[in-house]
């Protein structure tokens, strides 16, 4: 059975937003794939030690 060229051109083109599709889905995987393994790797931001809160009584009057 012989396809006419108009035939299949239009199948090819058909195509093209399948692929295009399947390429993002890809993509977007390994994007995502990419900022948990960077999350992982970065050192949790360190608190700073918090200074003690110690009231010094102040000297009574003379």
């Amino acid at each position: 059975m012989a396809y006419s060229e108009a035939r299949v051109i239009a199948g090819g083109l058909a195509h093209i937003p399948i692929l295009i599709g399947i390429f993002w889905f890809i993509n977007s995987y390994f994007n995502k794939r990419r900022n948990n393994f960077e999350k992982a790797n970065n050192p949790a931001k360190a608190k700073p030690i918090a200074k003690p809160k110690i009231k010094v009584a102040e000297k009574p009057p003379d």
